[in-house]
């Protein structure tokens, strides 16, 4: 695993066995200046405003992310969003290209993602299905195009039908994204620090439910925050602003939900803290890059669970205190 996530890539390629598969996270920025990468695989999962404070437009940075497919050719594969596809055949035109693979709800998708399960059928490969109910950890509707993905890829490569499932089924999600820390006197902690983007905002509460107190905020991208209205009208009790785009994000929700802000991630938990009823959630969903207050949203989440850990431990130690008292 390497690129954005995991180990550079250029590292990697130095020291990989032949028969070593590299599962590369690379950006729009990458892209923009390659000139022979060609994956045997790729995968957009989606193409949703990010990053609108380095492109013009949002047609400028999907045709930066649509360079993955530059090389490919007629051996290669994309696994592609259904959402994708006009925009997939106007870039091809005039192109060999790869092989297209595209999954999604609608019909004609080689992976479809029905209300119960999964259903891969990619044309020369055996057809299989992933059961929603069997995969516990991966919450969301987000989550199923993920795993499509994934599926899809995996069978590309060779990867038995119970191999994928029983990985699907075990895999607890990566760290930073939608990512369990804690319980606390009924109330739950969930970090999402990954989530730079409106969009990943939306996905991330969509999966979470209702009851949620949302810490959110750092530096804008030149995002469009109006979306989040919808989505926080109906989960959101409160939210929690934290950087420099806390009064952006605030002047669009407050006549939606409660609004708090915080001066750093102590300060954001502790506040949510309060707020929170049993059964509720805090969520760190920001919308927003880290850089103003951290080196990158890793850390920024590092922090969250930190802090989060800390008020577990002192909840632990004020209750054995007053045990002790009476």
């Amino acid at each position: 695993m390497c690129g954005n996530i995991g180990y550079p890539l250029v590292e990697q390629v130095t020291e990989a066995r032949e028969d070593e598969i590299l599962v590369t996270e690379v950006s729009s920025f990458q892209l923009e200046r390659i000139r022979d990468f060609k994956p045997m695989i790729s995968v957009i999962l989606n193409i949703t405003p990010d990053h609108l404070d380095r492109y013009s437009s949002m047609e400028e940075y999907a045709a930066a992310k649509l360079r993955v497919l530059d090389n490919q050719d007629s051996v290669c594969f994309a696994v592609l969003n259904e959402n994708l596809r006009i925009q997939v055949e106007e870039y091809l035109e005039g192109r060999p290209g790869p092989q297209t693979v595209f999954f999604g709800r609608g019909a004609g998708n080689e992976i479809t993602i029905e209300a119960e399960r999964i259903i891969v059928a990619i044309p020369d490969f055996a057809p299989f299905e992933v059961l929603r109910s069997d995969v516990k950890y991966l919450k969301g509707e987000h989550n199923c195009e993920n795993i499509a993905a994934v599926a899809a890829s995996a069978a590309i490569l060779g990867v038995g039908a119970q191999a994928i499932r029983s990985v699907l089924i075990e895999f607890r999600g990566l760290e930073h994204r939608l990512e369990y820390v804690a319980e606390i006197d009924g109330v739950s902690y969930i970090n999402d620090s990954k989530a730079t983007t409106v969009d990943s905002v939306c996905k991330a509460l969509d999966a979470v439910g209702e009851g949620i107190i949302l810490i959110a905020g750092g530096r804008d991208k030149g995002s469009d925050f109006r979306p989040l209205c919808g989505p926080v009208s109906e989960k959101v009790r409160a939210a929690v602003l934290i950087g420099e785009a806390a009064s952006t994000i605030s002047d669009i929700l407050k006549p939606l939900a409660n609004i708090e802000f915080a001066d750093d991630m102590r300060d954001a938990v502790g506040k949510a803290s309060h707020i929170a009823d049993t059964g509720d959630t805090v969520l760190l969903s920001p919308a927003c890059a880290s850089f103003d207050m951290f080196k990158n949203f890793e850390e920024r989440g590092d922090v969250f669970k930190k802090e989060v850990m800390t008020l577990k431990h002192k909840m632990h130690e004020s209750r054995k205190t007053k045990e002790g008292t009476l």
